[in-house]
């Protein structure tokens, strides 16, 4: 069947990647499909629906930073809304918002429906079509083509998805919706490495079966700026969540039945979330005599709720006796059962910083066929590698993040160059200088760049540029006037002191998140002071590029390990090398004689 439709841009998938890919390359210019299976499930958030936390709404700020779509829906959609981490410094302050789903859901829907060059077809892609080295467009399962130079796969947890409740198996991509099969045969086809991972969800409540009188509340909190700085946002009614424990007996029936978990049984293969472990995982694992639980609301017209930290794939009957042994829960009714899920994910390390697959031209991946997990760390991906198709469709040079400067520069590269076994989560443990890269200054970080890259509107640019202003204005007041022998910004370091008690914050028109920009920069300025040293004396060398020819094989002074290694990950930079686990300080010493007596112009 011929194609009856032709674009600059194809993504498969609409998801939170998805979304963020098409929504930036149609914004851009570009003609772009958006073909997802199910019109209906745009936007969904088949886990938890809350958006942040650590090392995650440090992700979506700076999608805000780059024009995304994620923060301002958030903030839109958001029933419930606190600041986390508050106890430790600014670096890791985070917003974390419970979202309605289903207004999320259609609220993501209704806004790509509106952008311009944006076309969304339901459909399922079983192939893609290539030729010579370059892809050249997708086919549908009922035989119709489509044909574009950059397609983008953001394909989720369907890659012969698979999901488990017990002995109960079935290929799912989730609950009820299909797996995609002939798309990861049609990767696999083309020599792209395919690895097995999984995951999992929580069982739903009914909210009306829930004695909360007996729980600890979790109110919202009274935010002024949500995820996006480009608009103080009309908040939703806020919703409370709650909190309750597991016990010893429910530990005890869990370890009884242990053999009809799947993910114990031998039945589930793909390697599980470290950090996110299901309530089997969590009770064999830890010596605890109980795991906290939180109860979060799915939305203001829906009486489901959310077990966050309560994820599991047991038989249904279990769960159903367990949950009833959690204190609020002794008369509970369930709506849905947990379940875990198998999917198929390609290797990380075979891709660019751009997101593009490196022996494939314009094939682009992004999200958790990725490897990773997390709505956050998926709408990042998605921005990114639908920035470099737009790029490439506009003949621009390509748009990479230094990850010294941003959370999703550090995700890319930590995927692109590690590659990862488990689904790879975002904290800001993983980011190098974090308190130099903050939520609160996302834009001053990022808008530049994002503006030369057209990705933002002139008023957004103005809006920034006001911001800075400000900020670098408060912060020369705060230099230069002196009160009681000392400069108001020695004042500012006292402990305990804070902006408000030094200067009238009417007087130079900072927001809340101006605010807190200027007393970080002042309160640690001595500790961001020796975090840009240390990144100035770094540099030099890992900015030194490699040759693009460079033969690992001829370089005798490091070993084959690292040479394996060197040739999979390809990187660009001696900083790069850097990065590669198993590549010792010896092997990058080795790489440097060879580049200064093969005369590397940046090598003396």
């Amino acid at each position: 069947m011929k194609s009856f439709f032709s674009a600059d841009v194809i993504v498969i998938g609409g998801g939170h990647a998805g979304i963020e890919a098409a929504y930036v390359a149609a914004k851009g210019g570009a003609k772009t499909i958006l073909i997802t299976i199910n019109l209906d499930t745009i936007g969904e958030t088949p886990c938890n629906p809350s958006i942040g936390g650590p090392g995650k709404s440090q992700i979506v700020r700076e999608i805000d930073a780059l024009g995304g779509l994620m923060p301002k829906v958030s903030d839109m959609c958001a029933i419930q809304r606190r600041m986390i981490n508050t106890k430790g410094g600014p670096a890791v302050h985070s917003l974390r918002f419970q979202v309605d789903r289903d207004k999320y859901r259609k609220t993501m829907k209704n806004t790509l429906e509106k952008v311009k060059n944006l076309y969304i077809k339901q459909g399922k892609v079983s192939d893609l079509l290539v030729e010579g080295n370059g892809i050249v467009g997708v086919k549908l399962n009922t035989g119709a083509e489509f044909y574009a130079e950059n397609v983008i796969i953001t394909a989720g947890t369907f890659l012969k998805g698979k999901i488990h409740i017990g002995d109960f198996s079935q290929k799912a991509g989730r609950y009820g919706e299909p797996g995609s099969f002939s798309l990861a045969k049609a990767i696999s086809k083309l020599g792209i490495s395919l690895n097995r991972l999984k995951t999992g969800t929580t069982p739903r409540l009914d909210s009306k079966t829930i004695d909360f009188s007996s729980l600890r509340e979790q109110p919202s909190e009274n935010i002024i700026h949500g995820f996006s700085l480009w608009k103080t946002p009309n908040w939703l009614s806020g919703r409370s969540c709650y909190v309750t424990r597991t016990n010893e007996e429910i530990h005890r029936i869990i370890e009884k039945n242990i053999d009809r978990s799947p993910l114990f049984s031998g039945k589930i293969k793909g390697i599980g979330p470290r950090y996110c472990p299901s309530i089997e995982d969590k009770v064999f694992r830890f010596e605890k005599d109980s795991h906290k639980i939180f109860l979060e609301p799915e939305g203001l017209f829906t009486d489901e709720i959310y077990m966050q930290g309560f994820s599991t794939s047991l038989p249904e009957d279990i769960q159903h006796k367990i949950i009833r042994l959690i204190p609020g829960l002794e008369n509970v009714h369930i709506y849905k059962p947990g379940y875990a899920v198998e999917y198929d994910c390609i290797d990380s390390r075979e891709l660019k910083k751009t997101l593009e697959h490196a022996s494939i031209k314009g094939l682009y991946f992004a999200g958790q066929v990725n490897g990773t997990s997390g709505y956050e760390e998926a709408a990042g991906q998605g921005l990114i590698a639908g920035i470099n198709a737009l790029m490439k469709v506009q003949k621009r040079k390509e748009f990479i993040l230094d990850r010294t400067r941003s959370y999703i520069g550090t995700l890319i590269d930590d995927l692109t160059l590690k590659g990862t076994n488990e689904p790879y989560r975002m904290f800001t443990s993983r980011m190098d200088y974090r308190m130099m890269v903050r939520q609160d200054n996302a834009h001053l970080r990022l808008c530049e760049k994002a503006y030369e890259a057209g990705v933002i509107s002139q008023d957004q640019y103005k809006e920034y540029k006001e911001r800075t202003f400000r900020i670098s204005k408060t912060l020369k007041y705060m230099e230069k006037n002196i009160k009681k022998g000392k400069t108001l910004k020695q004042l500012l370091k006292t402990p305990g002191k804070k902006l408000e008690d030094i200067i009238k914050i009417k007087d130079f028109d900072l927001d809340d998140n101006d605010i807190i920009t200027v007393e970080s920069e002042i309160k640690y300025e001595g500790y961001i002071l020796k975090l840009k040293k240390d990144q100035e004396l770094n540099k030099k060398w890992r900015e030194v590029r490699l040759p693009e020819d460079i033969d690992y094989m001829d370089i005798n002074h490091i070993s084959i390990e690292a040479r394996q290694k060197l040739i999979k990950a390809r990187p660009d930079t001696i900083g790069d090398i850097e990065r590669i686990p198993g590549i010792n300080s010896s092997d990058i010493t080795g790489i440097i004689i060879y580049l200064r007596k093969n005369g590397h112009k940046d090598i003396n």
